[in-house]
């Protein structure tokens, strides 16, 4: 075997090695839940939320009723509990039903209860629901406009804040005055839980924000009545009424920053490599966060530094894309990795992969790509154009081609993303 195909293979391992030592399931054995005076009210929601909820039942000694909210591609075991399959990374009406069930439930619990809310990313697409006189249909296409902008999840979250009745706090005010547990699956850049599926149980003011400032920032291409909303609200968003949640405890399941950090073991550990971690957390444009990894590289290469060869570079966060009106299929990491394809192009010695830890990059089927500094070179000898493909945002067709899809599968891991390069 070839040094760069047992370099991809080394990435893989460590891609599937990072998954298994930051699964959250195993975490929950770290925490011990103390049944109340009354009754208990247990809620997941998000990717993975079936194999939390297992873990929940499997650690919880008290008796629990509750709902567990997952995309229609997971699956849930019967543990009593009522079972929603939503979608992701568009809204559906089985998640408007999930959130009304949700809010009914927890707004009769009393203060001798207990709400147990354990939630990963995909929460916000998977728990719509709109202010009144707008509908599903307005909400998929609030979501779907702030996908194609290419904006940070902070201001996506901003909005969809906004325009929800059960985000930023507002599932926690209707259990209030019972007691919340929030046990976080956090995929957020910079690990703030109380954005992760944009806060149910979580007060955020947003009021500083200039969101009309912020559509124009991002073009965010919103319909008229949506966006006529948001101005008519800037001055009293997530602040129409005082809120109140009686916030007992909640707890960091996993995280990027601790995949980042796991990878990084098992890249030096297991394969001896020197380890340059550029980041465990940035937001930044796919294709320039390519360039500025490449010039990582090259400076490794012709100097040995700022690490030293064999060297492993990594860095964690989201790469962001601002979809133009026409576009193909792929996501956020496999535009990366195509990019990147782009910036190592003929070097020798390089290897690298960006993917989704939950398995899923964008709207394919694939966690990601993985490529080489001879992946432009085979495209040309197959006769597929790669700058054409990147153009045209189709970075999924292109890799399918080439047979350098990462496919995993669902992984019920959800915590955000790793891009990983090997310089020999």
């Amino acid at each position: 075997m070839e040094i760069r195909d047992q370099d991809l293979k080394i990435l893989e391992d460590i891609f599937y090695k990072t998954i298994e030592r930051v699964d959250p399931v195993k975490q929950m054995h770290n925490y011990k839940i103390e049944p109340p005076e009354g009754k208990t009210f247990f809620a997941a929601v998000g990717k993975g939320a079936g194999r939390l909820s297992r873990a929940f039942k499997e650690t919880f000694q008290g008796v629990s009723s509750g709902i567990v909210v997952i995309p229609e591609n997971e699956c849930c075991e019967d543990f009593g509990y009522r079972v929603f399959k939503s979608s992701h990374p568009l809204p559906a009406e089985a998640g408007i039903q999930a959130s009304k069930t949700l809010l009914e439930n927890v707004s009769s619990l009393s203060e001798n209860d207990l709400f147990v809310f354990m939630i990963s990313g995909g929460a916000s697409s998977l728990l719509p629901f709109p202010p009144e006189g707008f509908t599903l249909a307005d909400e998929i296409n609030l979501n779907k406009s702030l996908l194609e902008s290419g904006a940070p999840i902070s201001v996506m979250n901003a909005f969809r804040s906004y325009f929800s009745r059960i985000k930023a706090g507002k599932l926690g005010q209707a259990a209030f005055p019972c007691p919340v547990i929030t046990l976080v699956v956090c995929d957020i850049p910079g690990d703030d839980i109380s954005l992760v599926g944009s806060g149910p149980t979580f007060y955020k003011d947003y009021s500083n924000l200039d969101l009309h400032a912020l559509v124009d920032f991002y073009k965010i291409r919103f319909d008229k009545s949506i966006l006529n909303f948001f101005l008519s609200k800037q001055e009293n968003v997530c602040q129409d009424e005082a809120i109140q949640i009686n916030n007992k405890n909640s707890f960091t399941l996993s995280s990027g920053a601790l995949a980042i950090k796991a990878a990084s073991i098992i890249a030096k550990e297991n394969y001896g490599l020197n380890v340059l971690v550029l980041a465990e957390s940035v937001e930044e444009d796919s294709e320039l966060l390519a360039v500025t990894h490449a010039k990582v590289v090259k400076q490794v290469i012709e100097y040995n530094s700022p690490v030293k060869k064999p060297a492993f570079i990594i860095s964690g966060g989201e790469s962001l894309v601002n979809l133009p009106s026409n576009y193909g299929k792929g996501g956020r990491n496999s535009h990366f990795a195509l990019a990147l394809a782009k910036e190592i192009k003929g070097l020798p010695g390089v290897s690298g992969f960006a993917a989704d830890t939950d398995g899923i990059d964008g709207n394919g089927n694939n966690a990601g790509a993985m490529v080489t500094g001879e992946t432009f070179e085979k495209a040309k000898i197959l006769g597929i154009d790669l700058l054409e493909y990147l153009n045209k945002y189709d970075s999924y067709a292109a890799f399918r081609k080439l047979r350098s899809l990462l496919i995993s599968g669902p992984t019920g891991v959800n915590v955000n993303d790793i891009r990983a390069i090997i310089v020999r």
